[in-house]
């Protein structure tokens, strides 16, 4: 871009930093983010087409430049469990839409793919109701979802860390008393769980009977999701995470068996 205001014939450092060019990159921002979002609301099939190439540059931009975050939300794209192909993309807004009455947070899934994410035991309680989730199938995704925390007042929450019996309570869905009727007699299954305990107490702090599981015989519950504990481990294994100061792998899970 041209401007006969722009200073010559002075460092990239100091053209970088000029008080000049720091509000063209604002107002070109502004108006980058406006003529997509005109074009999103014109031609939805044409913009998703384009989101599907340049989603990285957008979930980037929402994770760092924090005077548009609103703005660049906005225009990010998800495919969710109630749309009717994987291709299909929604908008926050268009997920807003679909919120039961008295829902304030916004349920993702995370996997490899859309098949992963539906099929984890997570998402497994969501299957019996209505609320809408989100599928996220990449970590960059998953990961400004994370760091966000919320979107116009609604939580981002991972259907990994959703506390479903609250959460039947808060919008009135029936089960959310529901006591798990175990096949085997209570003393076999408190002592299945204390030898579960004893055996992997290297890796989980707590064995419990599951509310949420009605197929999958357990899974581990920890402060991090899967996803993100695994990139964590990946960046740990080829040393790209610093030796000091670097955040510990969390080892407080909590497994949850299915009794029934």
């Amino acid at each position: 871009m041209d401007c006969e205001d722009l200073p010559l014939n002075i460092s990239r450092e100091t053209y970088q930093d000029s008080q000049l060019i720091a509000k063209l990159r604002n107002l070109i921002t502004r108006r980058t983010i406006k003529m997509l979002d005109d074009e999103s609301k014109s031609d939805p099939q044409k913009y998703n087409t384009w989101y599907t190439t340049f989603q990285g540059f957008l979930t980037e931009g929402a994770h760092l430049d924090h005077d548009n975050k609103e703005a660049i939300m906005k225009l990010l794209r998800f495919s969710a469990d109630f749309t009717d192909k994987p291709v299909d993309l929604i908008s926050l807004e268009q997920y807003a839409a679909k919120m039961l009455k008295g829902q304030t947070e916004i349920f993702f899934a995370a996997g490899p793919n859309r098949e992963a994410a539906l099929a984890s035991p997570f998402y497994e309680p969501f299957k019996e109701t209505d609320i809408p989730v989100l599928v996220v199938t990449s970590q960059l995704d998953e990961f400004c979802l994370t760091s966000s925390e919320q979107h116009r007042g609604m939580k981002f929450v991972n259907v990994e860390q959703a506390q479903m019996e609250e959460i039947r309570k808060q919008l009135g869905l029936e089960g959310g008393d529901k006591q798990v009727e175990s096949k085997l007699p209570e003393e076999d299954v408190s002592n299945f769980c204390i030898w579960l305990k004893d055996t992997l107490s290297t890796k989980v702090s707590k064995v419990q009977i599951s509310k949420r599981l009605t197929g999958a015989p357990a899974i581990a519950v920890g402060q991090m999701s899967s996803s993100m504990l695994m990139m964590m481990q990946m960046l740990q294994a080829s040393g790209q995470l610093p030796q000091e100061g670097a955040p510990e792998m969390p080892k407080d899970f909590t497994l949850e068996i299915n009794a029934a």
